[in-house]
């Protein structure tokens, strides 16, 4: 447990605990991509995230969270947690309660472990309280699943409703709750993300990775690069040649 500041020698960092748990209390905004899916936090977030995840934070300064690892003594105690939620009214409160935890660490072994799974219980009523539902998230994870397997199609809100049996102004809600996107910023962050690890790991033209990502148009394209990596799709490739070089 601690309470690390972020941020500053990198915008970028990438984590991968393959028998912890997770439970971070976020007091800045980024985004947090979990095995390649983006989620946007902000001060008053929290997460719980499983054992084997994939965490890359994308920082917009120096960023300060309190953050546990640990093991699910029993295994399953926790697979009913929603990964990012909003702690409102209770996000002082915990996150002081945390901090306390974490200054704790040296004196008293078992306060911070305590604390801990006090924590984890009222951020799990709290959920509760606000009607999170398995429901929510499967429709969610069908229409991330619809989204990946026609990145390359032209794709639409209206016809991803049809694919789940939602309205339009439901999946847009429910993915501004789990992704803190819009439906379509998920799909440009995707492909974007997809674009540039096919220009970093192979020599595929620029235009036919352009096609298989589902933006044909080059000039769309470039500027999808440019708004999403802060580059344009040749400049992503000459950098990671030159990474090469140098290695």
């Amino acid at each position: 447990m601690g309470v690390p500041r972020h941020g500053e020698a990198s915008f970028v960092d990438d984590f991968l605990l393959p028998e912890h748990w997770c439970f971070h209390i976020y007091s800045y905004h980024a985004i947090l991509e979990l095995d390649g899916v983006p989620y946007s936090i902000s001060p008053g977030y929290a997460s719980v995230i499983p054992p084997n995840t994939r965490m890359v934070y994308r920082y917009k300064g120096p960023s300060e969270h309190v953050y546990f690892h640990f093991r699910d003594p029993g295994g399953e105690l926790l697979t009913e947690f929603a990964t990012i939620f909003d702690l409102g009214e209770h996000y002082n409160s915990m996150d002081d309660r945390a901090r306390k935890a974490v200054g704790r660490t040296l004196l008293d072994a078992a306060y911070p472990v305590a604390t801990l799974w006090s924590l984890l219980c009222e951020a799990s009523d709290h959920q509760a309280h606000l009607g999170e539902s398995p429901h929510g998230n499967a429709i969610v994870a069908a229409a991330i699943r619809h989204i990946e397997q026609r990145l390359a199609e032209p794709l639409s809100v209206a016809q991803l409703c049809v694919e789940v049996g939602v309205s339009y102004g439901y999946v847009t809600r429910l993915f501004k709750h789990h992704l803190g996107l819009s439906v379509m910023e998920y799909v440009r962050t995707r492909r974007a993300n997809q674009a540039e690890h096919l220009i970093r790991s192979t020599t595929l033209p620029i235009k036919t990775i352009a096609r298989n990502v589902g933006v044909p148009d080059l000039g769309q394209f470039n500027r999808l690069m440019r708004q999403m990596k802060g580059l344009s799709p040749r400049s992503i490739r000459r950098q990671e040649y030159d990474q090469k070089v140098r290695d």
